[in-house]
């Protein structure tokens, strides 16, 4: 479900603001609007994968109460439609103390119509994303950027500070997004608004435990861990016992397939085959795992090596709205492959953050930012700046440089503050977005791993036991050492309990010949005098992303004189052949990124058209 909310000026009428917005984010023919009047404003939500929900996720009472949750919540000490029963029929204080006590990744927003309040909450962890702004003293909230330009109150305007953060750490940091005047609600937040008085009131429910940077991994009661995620699984089987489990060569995977496996779930996995990794070495691993703790009940699916050059890409960032850099990332490949008929898909992205973080440990916020975020001199930056106007790149500069020493400034300068970091920016805006914003679309997202009691004690983990896959390992040793048998592929990395396997030495040995080959085969026909000799025999071909079709079909149809770009930059990027240097393709890929964004926040590109979008612009400017 989406959610749509305004409380607008008198002389604007609320329902015809959230209908629209609730239509820019109607983006599948199953997907059905509906709009309430909430007083002096309106309500309008989008039914989406929640119609494969047992459990009514939109309530009314015979009082007026209204009550429409986004994502997928579990109760792990009860009923899930019991608790959202009694939040309904009660006042907002009562709808607060229900919503409290649910887990999962969810937003909700219950309409107390007898006192004229409205409640926002969102998730323990913030994952569900929900967006609010206050233009013209008004309120406007949204599961979607899209809907707030549609809404006709906020118009499509990069924001500095979130622009920069996109360049800087590849998405946003903090409270800011990419469009000015629209800010992300916090995690563990509920917001009070009387409708009234016009008056905000803002707090927090719940806060991640402090941390233990003595414990051992011998501390760890893995046993503890698993026995939450089974309440956590059966929790998301209030919604429904179907599903597909997306099974990779990693962990995190695995390890729900084998639990869901104990709780007698017969779910078909569903595998993407990463062919430029050690030859698909992470798909043929998952579908060993399939065939062995699965019962064989697996879909490998190979995708095209074409789809970042086509419309199907283009429609992926319809759903994502441009969040993250994601040319050429293997994860956006997967929601092509959903569908409503699926019901639910089962993900392990939560496993893989609490048993081990994707990222190294460091111990200072100055290493950190060094070797994870890059420099406002670096040449991403230099390509912002020279792509933008001036003005823009100035504001992105200064405004990002405060952002990110006022969001430094909230954790401590050690392991732990920079793990709180990484959690409340890029585990909600980048490694959660699949799952949670596009997969959505289609089908639940189940998600074991992200409850508040798993977090209460995950929470504390130094990360010196989880940086290097110990905590896995010992997990997997305990509980599942039949599970060992077969190697794990993650991150690039192979993981087994033998020293050494003949098989990932040779796969291992191979790919790394095919990535050197590749390379000084594509420098042979850089080389002076016998250069044009190589490139005769296809040496120095176009690499990966210089000549992609889509990336050039968009970067001819953008118009030089927006004033958000400098016209000088895109005229010269504009007609600049490859081979490219680093800083004219780092431009590139970012006008890419910046017009497909304005796209879709002025609701030209859609995933209705995204097939014909491209060719009908060009046709219309020829």
């Amino acid at each position: 479900m989406k959610l749509a909310v305004c409380f607008a000026p008198a002389r604007l009428n609320a329902k015809n603001v959230v209908k629209a917005m609730a239509t820019s984010m109607r983006l599948a023919n199953n997907h059905q609007c509906k709009t309430l009047v909430l007083g002096k404003g309106a309500l309008a939500y989008v039914a989406t994968s929640d119609s494969s929900s047992s459990v009514s996720l939109f309530r009314q009472s015979d009082e007026g109460n209204i009550l429409a949750v986004a994502g997928v919540p579990i109760k792990l000490d009860g009923c899930l439609d019991t608790c959202l029963a009694q939040a309904i029929v009660g006042g907002y204080k009562q709808a607060i103390e229900q919503l409290a006590s649910l887990d999962g990744v969810f937003a909700a927003v219950f309409w107390n119509a007898a006192a004229q309040k409205l409640v926002v909450f969102t998730d323990p962890l913030g994952l569900q994303p929900l967006y609010i702004a206050r233009p013209n003293q008004g309120l406007l909230i949204a599961s979607e950027l899209k809907a707030f330009p549609a809404s006709g109150l906020i118009k499509t305007k990069m924001d500095p500070a979130g622009w920069g953060s996109f360049v800087s750490f590849d998405y946003c940091i903090g409270e800011n997004t990419q469009l000015e005047g629209v800010s992300r609600i916090n995690a563990a937040t509920i917001i009070t608004y009387d409708a009234e008085t016009n008056h905000v009131e803002t707090k927090k429910y719940w806060s991640r435990p402090e941390p233990a940077p003595h414990m051992t991994l011998d501390d760890i009661d893995t046993g503890e861990l698993l026995d939450i995620a089974r309440q956590e699984i059966r929790g998301y089987t209030q919604h429904s016992h179907s599903g597909y489990s997306l099974l990779s060569g990693g962990f995190d995977s695995r390890l729900i397939m084998t639990l869901l496996h104990e709780e007698g779930l017969e779910v078909q996995a569903l595998t993407l085959q990463h062919q430029e990794e050690y030859f698909g070495a992470d798909g043929r691993l998952a579908v060993q795992a399939a065939k062995k703790f699965n019962q064989g009940k697996y879909q490998l699916v190979i995708p095209s090596r074409h789809y970042y050059e086509s419309p199907v890409f283009l429609h992926y960032l319809v759903l994502n709205e441009v969040a993250v850099p994601c040319l050429n990332l293997f994860i956006t490949q997967v929601v092509q492959y959903l569908r409503p008929e699926m019901k639910a898909i089962w993900d392990g992205g939560g496993s893989g953050v609490a048993f081990s973080p994707g990222h190294p440990q460091f111990d200072m916020f100055e290493d950190f930012l060094q070797a994870k975020a890059r420099p406002i001199t670096s040449l991403h930056w230099q390509a912002a700046e020279h792509l933008f106007s001036p003005d823009i790149g100035e504001a992105m500069r200064e405004k990002y440089t405060e952002l990110l020493n006022i969001e430094l400034s909230r954790y401590p300068n050690d392991g732990y503050g920079i793990a709180r970091f990484l959690d409340n920016n890029r585990l909600r805006r980048c490694v959660s977005l699949d799952p949670v914003q596009v997969y959505g679309n289609y089908v639940l997202s189940f998600i074991p791993c992200f409850s508040r009691t798993f977090w209460n004690i995950a929470g504390k983990f130094p990360r010196k036991l989880t940086c290097q896959r110990q905590l896995h390992l010992k997990l997997y040793k305990k509980h599942f050492p039949e599970a060992l048998s077969i190697p794990f592929c993650s991150g690039g990395q192979f993981f087994t309990p033998n020293k050494f396997t003949p098989r990932l030495w040779a796969l291992k040995g191979a790919g790394r010949l095919c990535k050197h080959t590749s390379y000084y085969w594509h420098r042979l026909g850089r080389l002076p005098i016998f250069g044009s000799f190589f490139q005769k025999l296809g040496a120095g071909s176009k690499q990966r992303g210089e000549a992609n079709r889509l990336v050039n079909q968009v970067i001819q149809l953008v118009h030089p004189d927006h004033n958000e770009l400098n016209a000088g930059a895109v005229m010269t990027i504009k007609q600049t052949h490859p081979p490219f240097d680093w800083k004219i393709r780092i431009a590139r890929n970012l006008l890419f990124y910046w017009q497909v964004w304005h796209w879709i926040m002025e609701g030209q590109l859609t995933t209705w058209n995204a097939e014909t979008f491209l060719r009908q612009k060009s046709e219309r400017k020829e």
